[in-house]
């Protein structure tokens, strides 16, 4: 067993709390993004709060990775999601709820690692006290809950107290990045990790309407990316797909036009490592009902 097996292996646990699973996440995430190194490094499960349910989520099946000549700027997809999030109208409820399958699979030094996958349901209200179930089971309270920003732990007021511009935005989540609770990233990979984390918030994070209109914007703003044309997701689900080709590090997002939502977010890394992540966003809603 490598050590990406070990970390994914974390993420497999059924006694393990969603912070160890989020925390493993991170780690996974913070290893791909570690394009250059011919060596792992593995963290234990649970040294860190939150870990990256932010870095977490862009989409597509593995065959996106091959855009056509063809293809087109995301810029007006981008900008479009970005007028629908700040005009539609507030819904408001008790819980934040995010239901959210993953999947993980790859290659590292050549040697396949062990594909892994799950599904993790969140509930989590404004005083930052949170029920998690895994894989079905039932939910599980966690008081004091924090939620992950780039990679560093913060509270529900602080995604709520975010900044509305998108340089704005961008530099907040850099500075959380630079200043996370897991050690530093690589100055080569800072960005690539910045937009991970920027395509999280769309989905993970209960941010205002405003900021995740924000965050659409920054994207947009990135030369990189691409229209795909209408994709479907794992559940079958049609939506816009977006690529944001950062060379060792694809990131792709199924949204849906009409919403903004995003359905889907995949991330793939080539190189030494050679491993997918795939998040299917079943729900990321408010609601009043919990279990």
């Amino acid at each position: 067993m490598n050590d990406l097996d070990r970390i994914t292996a974390t993420l497999a646990k059924p006694e393990a709390s969603e912070r160890s699973f989020a925390a493993g996440r991170a780690r996974l995430e913070r290893e791909i993004h570690r394009s250059r190194r011919p060596r792992l490094v593995l963290w234990t499960a649970g040294a860190v709060g939150l870990g990256a349910v932010a870095a977490a989520a862009l989409v597509a099946a593995a065959s996106i990775g091959a855009t056509k000549a063809a293809d087109l700027s995301a810029r007006p997809v981008l900008m479009a999601a970005a007028s629908t999030a700040e005009t539609t109208p507030p819904v408001t409820g008790r819980y934040w709820y995010t239901d959210t399958g993953w999947a993980v699979k790859g290659t590292v030094s050549g040697k396949k690692m062990r594909p892994r996958s799950g599904t993790t349901r969140i509930w989590v209200d404004r005083a930052d006290h949170a029920w998690i179930a895994q894989d079905g089971g039932k939910p599980v309270e966690s008081k004091g809950w924090t939620f992950n920003l780039c990679d560093k732990s913060v509270r529900f007021a602080d995604i709520q107290a975010l900044p509305t511009d998108p340089a704005a935005l961008r530099a907040k989540m850099t500075d959380a990045m630079k200043n996370n609770d897991d050690g530093p990233v690589p100055a080569a990979d800072q960005d690539r990790f910045v937009t991970g984390c920027m395509a999280d918030l769309l989905y993970s994070l209960p941010a205002p309407a405003k900021v995740r209109a924000a965050a659409f914007r920054s994207l947009a703003a990135m030369p990189e990316s691409r229209d795909l044309g209408t994709r479907k997701d794992g559940l079958g689900r049609s939506g816009k797909g977006l690529l944001i080709d950062n060379g060792a590090v694809k990131t792709t997002l199924i949204i849906d036009p009409r919403t903004s939502t995003v359905l889907e977010h995949v991330l793939v890394a080539s190189g030494i490592k050679s491993v997918e992540q795939r998040y299917t966003v079943r729900t990321a809603a408010w609601t009043d009902r919990l279990g």
